[in-house]
């Protein structure tokens, strides 16, 4: 599952990109999805979906 996060942050922050808000940073990730393959948008939505019913069962726990 955050094999797919981990292409999508090497997507938004090519080029050094640093966004300087929240707006900005959710700009970037509009523009990267819609030129990648709708598959691996579609594996990211559903993963996304299953990390949020996780948190809102047990809380956010972050492994690092």
């Amino acid at each position: 599952m955050s094999q797919k996060y981990d292409q999508l942050k090497i997507f938004v922050y090519e080029n050094g990109l640093r966004a300087k808000n929240l707006d900005e940073l959710s700009i970037k990730i509009r523009l990267c999805t819609r030129n990648k393959d709708q598959n691996f948008v579609q594996d990211l939505l559903a993963s996304t979906s299953k990390r949020f019913n996780n948190i809102r069962r047990n809380g956010l726990i972050e492994k690092r």
